[in-house]
């Protein structure tokens, strides 16, 4: 196993559109914790967490910053754990919470993604996988009513994987997404929410 301490600096930014005065760019510092390693044999973690320190714009007379707290503190976090529970059978966990720019053009959203998958290998060649995923997006930090939402999409997948060389393989995978609101005060849910079914077909070849 492996401990680490770290320190990140960066930059988000976003294009201001030229019809609006709206956009969510903003530099971030983050003070992260991590470990790494294999506490037993059929068990990998990778995680590193902290919290997550911004600093968006001041409003101007050609720029709008679409949220009342400009220094906010947000909690940054990824990683994912791996369980060998047989020779044939994998289950991994995986997990990222993050502040991000406007998917929507005006109020930056706070990303959350949940992934629990599993994999078997049916003989050599052939695989099955089961998965499962709930991503919610977060607009509520935000100060503009008409971008006031919390948005959550459930996915349920499952597939086969066929390896016919190490440069060839093909895969066939059914997903039902289920897209819901999450804010309580929707008069109509129904405006915020839709139902699809995803069938892939697909063929890889590397070299």
């Amino acid at each position: 196993m492996a401990v680490s301490l770290g320190y990140r600096y960066g930059h988000q930014y976003q294009q201001q559109f030229a019809f609006s005065p709206y956009s969510s760019s903003s530099d971030y510092q983050r003070m992260l914790a991590g470990l790494e390693g294999k506490p037993w044999r059929w068990l990998e973690v990778e995680i590193q967490v902290g919290p997550d320190f911004r600093n968006y714009p001041e409003n101007s007379a050609t720029h709008l910053t679409p949220i009342n707290d400009l220094h906010p503190v947000k909690f940054y976090g990824e990683g994912s754990l791996t369980a060998t529970i047989t020779t044939k059978d994998t289950v991994t966990f995986k997990f990222k919470e993050w502040q991000w720019l406007s998917s929507l053009g005006k109020v930056p959203y706070y990303d959350s993604t949940v992934d629990l998958a599993y994999h078997r290998r049916l003989t050599e060649k052939l695989g099955f996988d089961l998965d499962g995923k709930l991503l919610s997006a977060d607009y509520t930090s935000g100060n503009l009513a008409a971008c006031h939402r919390k948005d959550l999409d459930y996915n349920i997948g499952t597939g086969l994987g066929y390896i016919l060389n190490p440069h060839v393989s093909f895969s066939l995978a059914y997903t039902l997404d289920l897209g819901r609101n999450n804010v309580d005060s929707v008069v109509n849910e129904s405006t915020r929410a839709f139902s699809r079914n995803l069938i892939a077909i697909g063929a890889l070849m590397s070299f």
